[in-house]
């Protein structure tokens, strides 16, 4: 356990195990909303149902449906949590007001099953609004 220079607790994902679990604790996407098809970042806090921030935490973002947004990989969170993953909307995003992204978000521990042990998963949007 590292003791971060904001008081966080930062421990690795190793070290987590049930009963508990990794939570995703926070999203944001730069820009906030898609105004084109230009890349997008999607950015993921990590945490265990502690309160302690999880580093090596692998991190993978799918958007649905599958025709509007790149397919992604699995990145680790860094020592403070936060895994950034860089995506590129596809032509079947429709650039038009009030149509929305839904992005599957799955945190899991290496060696584990992607549906099992101490993984979580979360759905989140981001917004179209065409400029």
């Amino acid at each position: 356990m590292i003791t971060l220079p904001n008081g966080e607790k930062s421990i690795p994902a190793a070290s987590v195990v049930l009963p508990d679990r990794l939570v995703i604790n926070g999203v944001s996407f730069n820009p906030r909303r898609l105004t084109s098809r230009a890349p997008f970042h999607a950015r993921i806090h990590v945490a265990d149902t502690k309160g302690n921030v999880v580093s090596g935490a692998l991190v993978y973002v799918l958007g649905a449906p599958y025709a509007w947004v790149q397919k992604g990989v699995e990145v680790r969170t860094d020592q403070t949590g936060w895994a950034t993953l860089t995506y590129t909307p596809l032509r079947g995003l429709p650039l038009k007001r009030g149509a929305q992204l839904t992005i599957f978000v799955r945190a899991r521990k290496q060696g584990e099953k992607p549906l099992g042990g101490v993984s979580t998963r979360r759905l989140v949007s981001i917004r179209v609004h065409p400029g």
